[in-house]
């Protein structure tokens, strides 16, 4: 699978902002036809996801849409209810289209219990390459892990092992 990542800010989620948006994302998956699939990441900011699932499905290309929601990356709000916001807002873009979700942050493993149970989608998390067991996440529910920057992060630090002797 190729990744398209797109990722909107407030302000690109206006309506002139969001409609070059989705021009930029037709004509790249026009470009694009050879792929049997595209990942395209969204935020929660309302590029209409309902418009953006019509504009790639005319384009006759599969796009997973990978909606996400900052809310526990960001601290948003009392924490108390966070997983309830969550869960309501990405029950929202799977309603307009998209086909997986993104809690985005770190969580312990009763939220991602409650998370990947709550949630009508499969459930896309954040791993650390170096340091998570993969075989932790299956029974948790998660469906599809990302590695962000960690995975850079990891390979600058082992890269500086190795180049450590050459002084």
């Amino acid at each position: 699978m190729k990744r398209l990542r797109l990722t909107t800010s407030p302000v690109a989620s206006t309506k002139s902002r969001s409609g070059s948006i989705l021009v930029f994302l037709v004509a790249g998956v026009v470009m694009l036809l050879a792929m049997t699939m595209i990942s395209v990441d969204i935020a929660t900011m309302q590029l209409t996801r309902a418009e953006l699932r019509a504009a790639t499905d005319a384009a006759g290309v599969h796009v997973v849409l990978n909606a996400r929601t900052d809310l526990f990356f960001r601290a948003d709000g009392d924490e108390s209810d966070r997983v309830d916001r969550a869960v309501a807002r990405l029950t929202e873009a799977a309603d307009a289209g998209a086909d997986v979700l993104y809690p985005v942050g770190r969580h312990d493993p009763d939220t991602l219990r409650r998370l990947t149970s709550e949630l009508p989608l499969p459930v896309n998390v954040i791993g650390l390459p170096d340091r998570d067991d993969p075989a932790s996440f299956g029974p948790l529910g998660v469906a599809r892990i990302s590695f962000g920057p960690f995975l850079q992060g990891a390979l600058t630090e082992r890269a500086k092992e190795i180049l450590a002797r050459w002084g």
